[in-house]
């Protein structure tokens, strides 16, 4: 008996995990973490990243260094970005800034092919400046001839190579390049109707080739797919926090908190659509790219000005790209939009205290002290209208309203300004 519970005693201690041989920093999720927080690959490669980034940004890093992210993201990612997509964004991250011109004296032919990938060097001014060192050679003396052959093959290999990106490009940041590279694996849909693609970055327009034929298009170039639903666009930028967060293009302590003021906090309180909020990011990451040196995910939306600006411009743009089925329906009061369609409410809801702040009218079921349609509620449960006075009042233009803190039958207005319909001009 006490050599059979010594047996099963040694079983279970050989079946049971080492709970402090897992990495407390991925929890055995980490490829090829061994268990220690110092060598796990989600610490190691992603601060290595980051640095890269930070490097960048400084204007001391190439496009030859290398962005990691094998080990730190999931398969559906490192699909979409293999090492060729991997070069394309450090070739965008460490492009020349503010204007500086790339200066190929003294560079290698792996730094300015580099430049070239990038945009901050033309193949034909890459072509004229080895033209121009080819005709320095002397080739009276055999250094001189080497130093002919060897930049020859440069000229040769630069005929064949790709052409780079288009310095001319619409956008050429990297946070819009990730997500339409993001997009056209979740939004791919073939059975939305609309065309919703928009190219953000063009074939470059070098010359055709020797043989005839153009040379490849460029490898920034990626059509941004917009999103079919709210939950299509929240895995869309799931995916893209995470790929941020992990290649070192953005830490998630500035990337989400912005993402909230841009997107999910007027999403969620009722003030935009998410088709405008959608819309409304690609225009702020369309700011930050143009002007890097200005702004940035950090100060974008708080100090740049001009909010309302923007989501109208979201708005006309989302109304464009999108079908009117994705939008809320605007307008009116419950009371006259229960009659628009027929007396059809879809059931009520009684109780309801949450409501949009930001609406302009004032609920009626709410002064009424009767249940809500249901049609008049958001997503999240949240009456579309304001919980205020709905008093029609004559001193505030067409359609006045008291919206005071109180129910109609408290309202205190001047009596002399109340009306009993709204003012129509």
């Amino acid at each position: 008996m006490l050599s059979f519970t010594i047996l099963v005693l040694f079983s279970v201690l050989l079946l049971t995990p080492t709970v402090g041989a897992v990495c407390s920093v991925c929890f055995g999720q980490g490829v090829g973490c061994d268990g220690t927080e110092a060598k796990c690959p989600w610490n190691t490669d992603v601060s290595a990243n980051f640095e890269f980034v930070r490097n960048a940004l400084a204007g001391t890093a190439t496009a030859a260094t290398a962005v990691k992210i094998a080990k730190v993201v999931p398969l559906r990612l490192r699909r979409i970005f293999d090492n060729q997509v991997l070069g394309t964004i450090c070739a965008i991250v460490t492009k020349v800034r503010n204007g500086a011109n790339f200066d190929p004296v003294g560079k290698t032919y792996k730094q300015i092919h580099s430049a070239i990938e990038r945009g901050d060097f033309s193949k034909r001014e890459a072509k004229m400046h080895f033209v121009g060192l080819l005709e320095e050679c002397d080739v009276s003396t055999p250094e001189g001839v080497i130093k002919a052959k060897v930049i020859e093959q440069h000229l040769s290999i630069l005929k064949e190579s790709p052409n780079g990106a288009n310095p001319d490009a619409s956008s050429r940041g990297a946070f819009i390049f990730v997500l339409a590279k993001i997009s056209n694996v979740v939004c791919k849909v073939k059975e939305v109707g609309a065309t919703l693609e928009e190219c953000f970055e063009c074939d470059d327009d070098e010359a055709q080739s020797s043989s005839g034929s153009r040379s490849s298009p460029s490898k920034a170039k990626v059509n941004l797919v917009r999103p079919k639903s709210f939950g299509n666009m929240v895995m869309l930028l799931n995916d893209f926090v995470l790929f941020c967060a992990a290649s070192g293009l953005a830490s998630p302590l500035l990337l989400c908190p912005f993402l909230a003021d841009v997107v999910f906090l007027p999403i969620s309180e009722g003030t935009l659509d998410w088709p405008v909020a959608f819309e409304l990011l690609i225009i702020y990451l369309q700011q930050i790219e143009a002007q890097p040196e200005i702004w940035h995910l950090g100060n974008v939306y708080a100090q740049s000005g001009a909010i309302d600006v923007r989501r109208r411009e979201a708005d006309i743009v989302a109304r464009a790209k999108y079908s009117s089925t994705f939008f809320r329906t605007r307008g009116g009061n419950p009371q006259d939009d229960s009659k628009r369609n027929g007396g059809d409410h879809g059931g009520s809801v009684k109780n309801v205290q949450l409501f949009n702040a930001s609406a302009t009218k004032a609920c009626i079921s709410w002064n009424d002290d009767t249940p809500h349609w249901a049609k008049h509620l958001d997503s999240n449960g949240r009456c579309r209208f304001l919980h205020a006075c709905s008093q029609w009042v004559t001193d505030k233009g067409k359609n006045g309203q008291c919206l005071g803190p109180h129910k109609r039958k408290e309202c205190d207005y001047n009596e002399a300004k109340k009306c009993k319909a709204p003012v129509k001009d």
